[in-house]
């Protein structure tokens, strides 16, 4: 037996070594030349996503890759407290070789993808160098903000190329330059169309534009309050940086998505809408741009809710005190504006705040569903050294075993559309500009309002403009005449600068023309015995400038039965979009002519007043009849009575 198989071996390796050249000369099936692929739109699909894979964040960086922010605090101690030094670009990682391949990936396509002319059409060839282009742009966003000054490279290095691989670093203003080139050729050729958008997974026109807002903003705000490039210890060079230009880019970035992307804020209960962007299976993409995917189905887990409540895996992340202080009231007030703040519990801490500072740590009221019974759950000391145990990515049901191992299933934003919201906001505050153009669209709203105030109502109308230190005397002009135009007058207000006296001109005005009302003159929008359906029909077409109301069956079902219950008399509150006197979020200003859906009816019995819900909103507590403010006043030796 022994020789039997001895020589099966020897023939076996006889044969082997026979056929060795024909081996070592055969076609490999494992691996495409350049030249055989790409041919086809297929090819470019295929490569292109290829970078989802390879350069897409995962939850380390998304949900704790600001471990050592300011409003963080960690259990280990950092660069961040080093006594010779913080954390530089010196002491950084990621400059090694391997660092850089998905650049050469992302060079490699644009160095081939031309073989591929001709057999597409313009248009797709366009948008996957668009593609191309933005993670390029995504790579070097990354290397400018560990770094600052780093080598520009748009081309394939070949392995033989020293001379490449060693060259110096470019200049920031140049690399950054480059990075906005990437960014306004994706912005402008990547398509829209709906294969591109679904799932808010790929790149398309809205993702390269919402992280061109990203980019520039960050990037026009750090030139703006760094006086020298840090690289080079120098001013910054003139030619690249003429007119703010990246905030301009900024805000003209998230301006298109306002206008023309099919985005809106995802809205619900309060006590739940916010966080349910981030634990979500799927990612919401009615406010979500760009995120990433995972799927119990398919298994793809992550690590968040393992990270953030195991005792012994990873640095331990909380939530500071100074940035809980940051959530305001309800009331739109900071928190720290109340007397005694600094000694208010725990416990009572939430009441009255902000809702998404319940929604990102754990507060008195949050519940985990353990062994499948749900079940209050206090803040883990083993995990948390302030107490403000982070929950905003993390899972509340542990029957996958989510707080043991990688197993969170939840999907993570990486762009939302409420970025571009501020980020608009912020590149229009930090340039500073007049905008006559601007402020004369959004007069639409004051106008409809003192139409309303003195026509329905037959009131004589104020107007309190709150003047900052931004505001141009020809903009203050602007909202004059317009409130000229239906014979309303302006007070300038500065209460926010100057205290009692910055309001002195508007308490003035005020008393000049209450002195001239006309009691009589006063009308409701409805009276009271008028139908619920007609009264909230009378502040639809009366008040927003609605053609008509469309009512639900159920909302028609709810109002004949809260009718029946007595509850025919009460007034009505319409809850809808606050972006306009429509319903719709996609209306701004005051649209004429729509038809206003009443989707739902509720009484809101304490308050005195029935709720008709129009949309989709997030409703508040309803102030009574008589509310507190009422009860405010001033005696006749000037103390203020009525105050909470």
């Amino acid at each position: 037996m022994r020789k039997i198989l001895l020589y099966t071996l020897m023939t076996l390796a006889a044969a082997g070594m026979a056929s060795c050249e024909d081996f070592l000369t055969r076609d490999t099936y494992d691996q495409i030349g350049s030249d055989e692929f790409w041919k086809s739109e297929t090819d470019l699909e295929l490569y292109a996503n290829g970078f989802i894979q390879k350069m897409i964040p995962g939850d380390g960086t998304i949900t704790r890759g600001d471990i050592y922010a300011d409003y963080c605090a960690v259990d280990i101690p950092t660069d961040l407290l080093r006594p010779d030094g913080n954390v530089s670009p010196d002491n950084q990682t990621g400059w090694a070789e391997s660092n850089w391949t998905n650049l050469r990936r992302v060079n490699y396509m644009l160095d081939n993808m031309h073989k591929c002319k001709g057999r597409v059409s313009d248009e797709i060839y366009n948008h996957y160098e668009g593609v191309a282009r933005f993670w390029r742009a995504w790579f070097y966003y990354d290397k400018v903000q560990t770094f600052g000054a780093v080598p520009w490279y748009d081309f394939t290095i070949a392995a033989s190329d020293k001379e490449a691989m060693m060259k110096p670093r470019d200049s920031r203003e140049y690399v950054m330059d480059k990075v906005l080139e990437d960014l306004t050729f994706a912005s402008t050729y990547c398509l829209s169309d709906a294969k591109f958008t679904k799932g808010s997974a790929l790149i398309n026109k809205w993702v390269a534009l919402a992280f061109k807002s990203r980019v520039c903003l960050y990037e026009g705000t750090f030139r703006k309050y760094h006086s020298r490039e840090p690289s080079s210890d120098k001013p910054w060079q003139a030619e690249y940086n003429a007119d703010n230009k990246f905030l301009r880019e900024a805000a003209a970035a998230a301006k298109e998505i306002m206008d023309k992307g099919p985005y809106s804020l995802v809205t619900g209960d309060v006590k739940t809408a916010y966080r349910s962007l981030f634990t979500s299976a799927g990612l919401l993409t009615q406010e979500v741009i760009f995120g990433r995917e995972y799927s119990k189905e398919l298994s793809a887990f992550h690590e968040t809710s393992w990270y953030y409540y195991s005792p012994t895996y990873g640095a331990k992340i909380a939530m500071t005190k100074k940035f809980m202080n940051t959530y305001l009231t309800t009331r739109g007030t900071p928190f720290t504006d109340i007397d005694g703040y600094q000694t208010i519990d725990f416990i009572r801490e939430f009441d009255g705040r902000d809702a998404r500072m319940a929604q990102t740590v754990i507060s008195p009221t949050y519940k985990m569903k353990i062994s499948g019974r749900e079940r209050l759950y206090s803040p883990n000391w083993k995990v948390t050294r302030t107490g403000y145990h982070p929950i905003k990515w993390s899972i509340d049901d542990d029957a996958d075993n989510v707080l043991s191992k990688a197993a969170s299933w939840n999907s993570l934003p990486i762009l939302r559309y409420a970025e571009v919201l501020l980020n608009y906001a912020e590149a229009k505050a930090e340039l500073g500009e007049e905008n006559l153009e601007a402020l004369e669209h959004g007069l639409s709203n004051l106008r409809r309002h003192l139409r309303n105030i003195r026509e329905v109502w037959g009131l004589r109308p104020v107007v309190a403009l709150n003047r900052f230190t931004s505001d141009t005397d020809a903009e203050i002009e602007l909202v004059r005449r317009a409130a000229a135009e239906t014979g309303a007058k302006v007070a300038l207000c500065e209460v926010w600068a100057k205290g009692g006296e910055g309001g002195r001109e508007l308490a003035k005005l005020v008393m000049e023309e209450a002195s001239h009302a006309d009691p009589a003159a006063f009308t409701f929008t409805y009276p009271d015995d008028m139908p619920l359906a007609d009264k909230i029909r009378a502040v639809a077409t009366r008040i927003y400038g609605a053609k008509d109301v469309s009512f639900t069956p159920a909302a028609m079902k709810t109002l004949k039965q809260l009718t029946d219950e007595g509850c025919g008399k009460m007034p009505v509150c319409i809850a809808k979009t606050q972006y306009s006197f429509s319903d719709d979020p996609k209306k701004l200003g005051a649209p004429e002519g729509f038809t206003l859906t009443i989707r739902s009816v509720r009484v809101s019995a304490g308050a005195g007043f029935v709720v008709a819900l129009s949309g989709d909103i997030m409703t508040m507590p309803g102030l009574p009849k008589v509310p507190a403010a009422v009860n405010i006043d001033v005696t006749d030796d000037g103390k203020i009575t009525g105050l909470f």
